[in-house]
């Protein structure tokens, strides 16, 4: 029986805190969660970052929302303070949404005060 990683089992259980934590937010809309774990499942953890944002009408169908209600959730994230929209400089006008690090920070913290209790 092979064992497994210790760090990927951290990592694991990070993950799993923050999606969770998404989940239980009081002060999201479920739209807004909705859209949030999305941008979560296809960001790089290196640079918290959503690269490669396949647009309102992709994530929508995604979901099982409108472009619209994505355009809403992402305007409304942004305002909370959750996410971030960074336009690159090129003239396709392409956005990415940086997340805010401090979700992932909350979810380790309860991870590594659940592991020491």
């Amino acid at each position: 029986m092979q064992k497994r990683d210790p760090i990927r089992t951290l990592c694991d259980d990070i993950w799993e805190e923050l999606f969770e934590a998404i989940d239980a937010a009081a002060s999201l809309r479920r739209r807004e969660k909705s859209v949030l774990a999305y941008l979560w499942n296809g960001c790089k953890t290196r640079s918290l970052s959503s690269a490669r944002y396949p647009g309102h009408e992709s994530v929508g169908a995604t979901l099982g929302i409108s472009p619209l209600g994505v355009h809403a959730s992402l305007v409304s994230l942004e305002r909370k303070g959750y996410i971030k929209a960074i336009t690159s400089g090129d003239s396709r006008k392409s956005v990415a949404y940086r997340l805010n690090a401090f979700l992932l920070e909350c979810a380790y913290d309860k991870v590594r005060l659940k592991k020491t209790s």
